[in-house]
């Protein structure tokens, strides 16, 4: 996926590059939780991470 993308070419949920609960970056796709305050990252799935 481009680093520039808006929403998922296979599912068109909307992309995000941040936390939903704490706004840190979101630096790698292999972390199931936010490192900087633990939320995980599957429930704020409505918006997928990239």
């Amino acid at each position: 996926m481009s680093p520039r993308s808006k929403f998922c070419f296979l599912c068109k949920s909307g992309l995000r590059n941040s936390c939903a609960r704490c706004d840190e970056p979101i630096t790698s796709l292999k972390f199931r939780f936010c490192p900087y305050c633990g939320f995980p990252y599957k429930e704020s799935f409505n918006s997928v991470v990239i």
